[in-house]
C-alpha cells in the first residue's frame, strides 16, 4: 500500500507548504511496511490536561481583529475575549474598551425609532440626545481617536435613519406639497409637507364607516377630510423641515445632561420652537382641553426619561471601566 500526499485547503487555516514539501519527500510512495520500518509506526495520544492546556494557550493567544465603525452598532463580533485587540478605522481599542462602547451605543440607540419609521420633531430631539449620551461617554473614557471613531459611528447610525425613511417614502408613493397657506393656520406646509396618496379603494372603504348616526356636522367634517384626502393626500407626521429638525437635533445633542437648568432651558427652547409647529399642526388649547401643553408635556416626559436613562448607563458603564490613558 503506498500513500499520496496531497494539500488539505479548510479555509481554515494557511497550510505551511515548507512543512508540507518535507513531509511529501519522506512519505510519499512509502508503503505502510516501509513507514514501519523507519518509525515506531504509533502516535501518542495527548493526555486531557495536555489538550486543556493546548486550548487554554491557543484561546490566550493575543490577535488583532480589524473592523469598521459600524461594528460599534451592529456587534457583529459579540464573543471576544481580553486577548483580542480591535482596529477600528485605524484606531485601536481593547476588547474591554469595545464592549463598553457597544454597550453605551446600544442603551442610545434603544430608545429611538426603528428604520423605516415616519421621524418627527420629537423623534429629532431623541436623536440629539442619543448622540449626545454617546459623546459624553466618550469624552470622559476615551482617547481623542477613539471618541472620534465611536462619535461618527453614532452620526452614521442616526443619518441611516432618515435615509431609511426617505427611502420608504419614496417606495410607498409618497409626495412632497409644498403649497403655501395650507392648514387652520395657514403654516402647515411649512412643517408636515409629506403626503400620502389615498387609494380610491381605501377612500371608499372609509365612506361607508362614516354613519348616518353621527351629528350632520361631524360626518360632514369627516367626508369633506376624506374627500381632501384622496384628492390632495393625507398629512403624513414626519419631520419635512430639515433645518427645524436639525435645529433641535442639535439643540439636545451639545447639552450638558448633568446640568439640571441647562436641560430646563433646552425644555424651555423646545417648547417655543414647538409650539408654532403643533399649532400649524392643528394642536392648540381651548376652553374645553389643553391639547397643545398636553403633547409638549408629553414631549418633556419622554426626553427626561431618556435622559435619566442616559445618565444611569453612563455611571453604570463608566464606573465599571477602568482605561488608562
Amino acid at each position: 500500500m503506498s500513500m499520496e500526499i496531497s494539500y488539505p485547503n479548510t479555509g481554515l487555516i494557511s497550510p505551511n507548504y515548507d512543512v508540507i514539501n518535507k513531509a511529501n519527500k519522506i512519505l510519499a510512495g512509502k508503503t505502510a511496511e516501509d513507514l514501519k520500518a523507519n518509525t515506531s509506526g504509533t502516535m501518542q495520544e495527548l493526555s486531557t490536561e495536555e489538550v486543556t492546556a493546548m486550548r487554554e494557550k491557543a484561546r490566550n493567544e493575543q490577535r488583532l481583529l480589524n473592523v469598521d465603525r459600524s461594528e460599534i452598532v451592529n456587534n457583529v463580533y459579540w464573543k471576544t475575549g481580553d486577548n483580542i485587540t480591535y482596529n477600528v478605522d485605524g484606531v485601536s481599542f481593547t476588547n474591554e474598551e469595545m464592549k463598553a462602547c457597544k454597550e453605551v451605543v446600544k442603551n442610545a440607540i434603544a430608545a429611538l425609532p426603528t428604520k423605516g419609521s415616519d421621524l418627527d420633531y420629537e423623534d429629532c430631539a431623541a436623536m440629539g440626545i442619543a448622540a449626545n449620551m454617546v459623546n459624553t461617554y466618550a469624552t470622559e473614557h476615551l482617547t481623542v481617536e477613539q471618541a472620534e471613531v465611536i462619535n461618527k459611528s453614532i452620526n452614521d447610525y442616526l443619518d441611516s435613519l432618515v435615509q431609511a425613511e426617505k427611502e420608504r417614502h419614496a417606495q410607498s408613493g409618497y409626495f412632497i406639497d409644498d403649497t403655501e397657506g395650507v392648514g387652520g393656520k395657514g403654516e402647515l406646509n411649512k412643517c408636515y409637507a409629506v403626503r400620502q396618496q389615498l387609494s380610491e379603494e381605501a377612500a371608499e372603504s372609509l365612506r361607508s364607516q362614516i354613519t348616518s348616526n353621527l351629528p350632520e356636522n361631524t360626518r360632514n367634517t369627516l367626508l369633506d377630510n376624506l374627500e381632501h384626502a384622496s384628492k390632495q393626500g393625507s398629512v403624513v407626521q414626519s419631520a419635512s423641515n430639515e433645518q427645524l429638525a436639525d435645529t433641535i437635533r442639535t439643540l439636545f445633542q451639545n447639552l450638558n445632561l448633568s446640568d439640571g437648568n441647562a436641560v430646563n432651558d433646552a425644555f424651555a427652547r423646545y417648547r417655543e420652537i414647538m409650539t408654532p409647529v403643533y399649532k400649524a399642526n392643528g394642536i392648540e388649547n381651548t376652553v374645553n382641553h389643553d391639547s397643545l401643553s398636553h403633547v409638549l408635556k408629553q414631549d418633556e416626559n419622554r426626553f427626561s426619561m431618556q435622559i435619566a436613562n442616559a445618565k444611569a448607563v453612563l455611571n453604570s458603564i463608566g464606573s465599571s471601566v477602568n482605561i488608562s490613558v
